[in-house]
């Protein structure tokens, strides 16, 4: 994959808008589900979650492997610094928010399925038939951060979406125009 091209990749063009419209709905999603306690939603929240979690780690991969795409304008040492920072926040937080989810769910014994498919088994008490919690410490840390990472991410992708709108109107370069 050619990083330097006026358009980057198609495949890397896919699973960023992928990858951006699934975390920002799945973020919508569980505000919703938490506000009105809609337990019938966290199934599928669950689902599409491991999905983006999958599409996420395949993205992160691409882009250690094929490396970053150059700036188009030169930068300041801060700006480039801050968009280092912002751009791995934003990597790293699209797999700790699914991953942190997903071992949340399965370290409280409720198991981790994809539509129906189990990938971890549920613990259940065989008397009581509820489930069985596997790890209250992993699930307590995993369960802080899946909840704190929302404000990160947030500011992390107003920045991006500030840096992505400055390029394009004040330093009117191609940087928007090559993801689309």
């Amino acid at each position: 994959m050619n990083t330097n091209n006026e358009k980057l990749p198609k495949i890397s063009r896919l699973l960023h808008i992928m990858v951006a419209i699934g975390i920002v709905g799945m973020m919508a999603m569980g505000v919703f589900m938490a506000e009105n306690q809609a337990f019938y939603w966290y199934g599928i929240h669950k689902s599409i979650g491991v999905l983006i979690l999958a599409l996420a780690a395949f993205r992160v991969i691409l882009r250690i492997n094929h490396g970053w795409p150059k700036p188009l304008t030169q930068h300041g040492k801060i700006q480039v610094f801050m968009s280092k920072v912002v751009h791995w926040t934003l990597l790293i937080s699209t797999i700790l928010f699914p991953l942190s989810g997903a071992i949340m769910s399965a370290s409280q014994g409720r198991g981790l399925y994809v539509f129906g498919v189990e990938l971890v088994a549920k613990t259940v008490d065989l008397a009581t038939g509820k489930s069985v919690v596997i790890s209250e410490s992993l699930s307590q840390i995993m369960s802080l951060v899946h909840a704190n990472l929302m404000p990160i991410l947030l500011v992390a992708l107003a920045l991006h979406i500030a840096g992505a709108l400055k390029a394009h109107f004040v330093s009117k370069d191609a940087t928007l125009t090559r993801m689309f």
